[in-house]
Formats: structure tokens, C-alpha cells, sequence
């Protein structure tokens, strides 16, 4: 009997694909390992010694910080440096025109309270005392920051669900490890999001100039006031899908009309994007 053969360019055309789509996942593999290694070390470096599970963290001379939980600064403030080991990260808006950081903080150990250092318009935050500590401490901060002057913030945090509601700010950047990432109706000019797992989604009320999101595992969600001069979307491991168009693997557009660098990178998880333009 005859048996059916397949054209050989037919055929060629299947090995192609096999091979482009193994590239594609070998890529993904080794950028996941590279942003996995890459983010715990900016957390790391950021934080001390440390790693969740260990009992010390480290961040050099804590003679300079003072142990509250509950402190006001009045002054204004320009720049924010906040590490934090676990626990619910909340920035919202004050109503009073004052900068008010607490904890909820369970721990009747003194050196468990955060430490703070406040000086040139730069605000300081320190998880607690620096040497070791207990297991498993885990501690919320709420920092409720005034309306109107845009700041910098840097946050670092091994197993924190992060909020952002409102506000202005120059630049945001996150190093987390794991836990979710909620953005809404926040504007900033640059974005910088590095995490291993969460899933992340972010509302902004300005079109940023530049956005960077890497994360290995969770699903990221964007909506932006209008269409950015360049998206680009990489996703090896899951659906993307900008405007209700669907694609796989990756996305690039670009756009003469648009503003702002948008460019979102995960291995396992999909990408959603609207825009208003």
C-alpha cells in the first residue's frame, strides 16, 4: 500500500518551527535564571545579609537610625529608600499634608521596631535593627505620603503584597521576591519593576516616560492613558493580548504619534495591556 509522504518543504518547515519554538523556550529558561539570580542579588544588596528563612539581616552602621513605629515627617521629602523583609506595603495619600509611616507590628522585641533616618530630603526605612532577628517576623507598613511634590522611590522586599494608590513620583523602583503588585492611579515618569513570582498590575493616571517589568512568574496587567511610542512584550509561557489582539511568545509595535518605552518581560504568565489612544 501507498503510504502518504509529507513534501519535503512541508516537512522542513515543521522542523523549523520545532527548532524556533525550542530556541524560544531555551531563551526563556536561561532569561528567567538571569532575572531570578538578578533580582535576588539587587534585594540582597539592597537589604544586607539576608535571605528569608535566614536569622540575620545586615545593613552596616545603624547608629544613625532612630527605632519608631509610628513617625511623622513634616519637612518635605524628595527621595524614599524603604527595604523590607516581609509583610503588606501600602503608599497612599496623606490628609493632613504630612508624611505618616507606621507598622503593624506584632513582635514585644525593642530591636524589632523599623528604624528610620531622615535627612536632606531623603527618607531612610530599615525593616528593624540591624543583626539577627526571629523567624518568620513578619510586619505591615502603611507610608501615607502629601499630594503635589513628586519623589523618588526606591523598594526593596522579599515576601510583600505592595500597593501604590495615587500620588505623584519621579521614578518607582521595586526588587521583590515574591508577593502581588497593585498600581492605581499613579503617575510616575520611570518605572522599574524586578520580581521572581507575583502577579502584578498597574493603573497609571500618567503615561510614563519609561516602564520596565521583568518578572518570571505571575500575570502583568497594564492600562495606559494613551498608546506608547514602543511596546515591547516577551512571554514565553503565556498569552498576550494588547487591545483585545492576541498573540504568542512576543509583541513589538511602534508608534510615531505615541509617548513613552514600555517593555514587559516574563517567562510564566500572561501580559494584558490597554491603552486609551
Amino acid at each position: 500500500m501507498e503510504q502518504n509522504q509529507r513534501p519535503k518543504g512541508e516537512t522542513l518547515a515543521i522542523v523549523l518551527a520545532i527548532i524556533a519554538a525550542s530556541v524560544i523556550i531555551l531563551a526563556g529558561i536561561i532569561c528567567a535564571g538571569v532575572l531570578v539570580l538578578g533580582t535576588v542579588i539587587n534585594v540582597q544588596t539592597g537589604l544586607g545579609s539576608w535571605a528569608e528563612g535566614w536569622n540575620k539581616y545586615s545593613y552596616g552602621s545603624s547608629g544613625g537610625f532612630t527605632a519608631s513605629s509610628d513617625f511623622v515627617i513634616s519637612e518635605q521629602i524628595s527621595s524614599l529608600n524603604i527595604d523590607w523583609i516581609s509583610g503588606n506595603i501600602t503608599v497612599k495619600e496623606s490628609e493632613d499634608g504630612e508624611a505618616h509611616i507606621y507598622e503593624i507590628n506584632d513582635s514585644d522585641d525593642s530591636e524589632d521596631i523599623m528604624r528610620y533616618k531622615f535627612k536632606n530630603g531623603k527618607l531612610t526605612v530599615k525593616f528593624r535593627d540591624s543583626g539577627f532577628y526571629r523567624n518568620g517576623l513578619q510586619k505591615n507598613l502603611v507610608v501615607e505620603l502629601p499630594a503635589g511634590a513628586e519623589r523618588d522611590m526606591v523598594l526593596n522586599t522579599v515576601n510583600s503584597d505592595i500597593s501604590f494608590d495615587g500620588l505623584s513620583y519621579g521614578e518607582i523602583t521595586v526588587n521583590s521576591v515574591s508577593g502581588s503588585f497593585a498600581l492605581t492611579e499613579t503617575s510616575c515618569k520611570e518605572f522599574d519593576l524586578d520580581s521572581v513570582s507575583a502577579d502584578i498590575s498597574c493603573d497609571f493616571s500618567a503615561q510614563p516616560r519609561d516602564a520596565d517589568i521583568d518578572t518570571v512568574s505571575g500575570d502583568v496587567s497594564l492600562i495606559l492613558p494613551e498608546e506608547p511610542e514602543d511596546l515591547n512584550i516577551d512571554a514565553v509561557g503565556g498569552d498576550i493580548s494588547v487591545n483585545g489582539a492576541k498573540s504568542r511568545f512576543e509583541y513589538e509595535s511602534d508608534s510615531s504619534s505615541g509617548f513613552g518605552d514600555i517593555e514587559v518581560d516574563t517567562v510564566s504568565g500572561d501580559v494584558k495591556v490597554e491603552t486609551a489612544g
